[in-house]
């Protein structure tokens, strides 16, 4: 009876190690491999997104008087509209985009990843928070013309 308990607190205490072992790796999830397979592998980042997604686009006018207006459109994305989408690496490279990830600013636990074409006014922000130890998506910003 004894060696079963020794036997079953054994494999309990591996167990918990290797529990506390992959929480470790999750907790040290660097944005930058977290962005490489986000941007390429489309079921990764689906199940790395909150929907409803909150994409925002900004569009710009002069109004009947000459003055500048700005108006900022707020809609929100579903699962089925991002899943008929091509992964972010794709629709870079198909429309000659660069992406560029900002530094980290006040905390690690967001940052920003600036998509854009040199010399034109194609740019759009991609928002990602670390929530319980993982990246995720959380906004689009469109500020293209």
């Amino acid at each position: 009876m004894l060696k079963i308990l020794i036997r079953v607190l054994s494999i309990l205490t591996f167990l918990f190690w290797v529990a506390g072992c992959a929480d470790a790796a999750t907790q040290n999830e660097s944005f930058n491999s977290f962005f490489t397979q986000y941007s390429t592998n489309k079921t990764f980042a689906l199940s790395r997104s909150v929907f409803p997604l909150r994409s925002f686009k900004y569009k710009y006018g002069v109004d009947q008087q000459g003055k500048e207006e700005t108006a900022l459109i707020e809609t929100k994305e579903l699962a089925e509209t991002l899943a008929k989408q091509p992964t972010l690496s794709e629709y870079a490279a198909k429309n000659g985009l660069s992406v560029a990830i900002q530094p980290a600013q006040d905390t690690s636990l967001k940052r920003i990843v600036n998509v854009y074409k040199q010399g034109t006014d194609w740019l759009i922000e991609y928002h990602f928070v670390k929530t319980d130890s993982r990246w995720y998506m959380h906004e689009i910003r469109d500020y293209s013309l």
